[in-house]
């Protein structure tokens, strides 16, 4: 919750600068939860970009239209949809059930979500240094050689891509798990899990 209403701080901010006020965000916030011990030694992060619809109106500064189906989504014969893209870098707590948005980008909503996200990544580990980000968790929006070589190379970041149940390599690895080159392995659960579920497990199923 905010200490004051949300229509005061768009008043208050007004007259800022927006690209300002982003990399403020994501420099100077983030060295203010680094300093107060918020962010984890792991450095976890995750990715992220979805679009915001917006009213039916041309006046939203640096907004634009894209084609949207009904679940909002980019669709080619979609309806077009004023909306703005943000894109977030969150960092993820390993041990505790929470998340913390240490940077962002918001731009127009034709604007390339690969691209913002490597400005955001750019800004963020210029800002912190090297190791800021350990491992970063993306989806498929951010699926790109050139990128994740970019990470590893010149940022020495490790990426995560999370499978989907609708993915062919998804089903190589539930094809493959449980087999006795991959045995399942139990997992410690933490209390509130032990609440709702009987054990977990995982099978590693390495150069799929």
């Amino acid at each position: 919750r905010s200490p004051f209403d949300q229509d005061t701080a768009r008043k208050y901010f007004k007259d800022t600068d927006p690209q300002r006020l982003q990399a403020w965000y994501t420099q100077d916030v983030g060295g203010w939860l680094q300093a107060h011990q918020a962010l984890e030694r792991e450095r976890i992060f995750v990715l992220d970009s979805s679009l915001l619809t917006l009213p039916d109106n041309p006046r939203y500064e640096q907004a634009a239209q894209v084609p949207l189906d009904e679940q909002e989504q980019y669709a080619t014969h979609g309806t077009p949809t004023w909306c703005y893209q943000m894109t977030n870098l969150l960092h993820v707590s390993t041990t505790k059930d929470y998340f913390l948005f240490t940077g962002v980008r918001l731009g127009p909503g034709s604007a390339s979500g690969l691209t913002e996200g490597k400005r955001l990544v750019t800004s963020y580990v210029a800002a912190r240094g090297p190791g800021a980000i350990r491992l970063l968790l993306i989806d498929r929006g951010f699926v790109d050689g050139a990128f994740i070589t970019w990470c590893k190379e010149d940022q020495q970041i490790d990426v995560l891509v999370p499978l989907k149940s609708s993915m062919a390599i998804m089903a190589d690895a539930a094809g493959l798990a449980g087999r006795p080159e991959h045995p399942w392995q139990p997992l410690r659960m933490s209390a509130k899990e032990e609440q709702t579920l009987l054990r977990k497990e995982a099978a590693v199923c390495e150069e799929l």
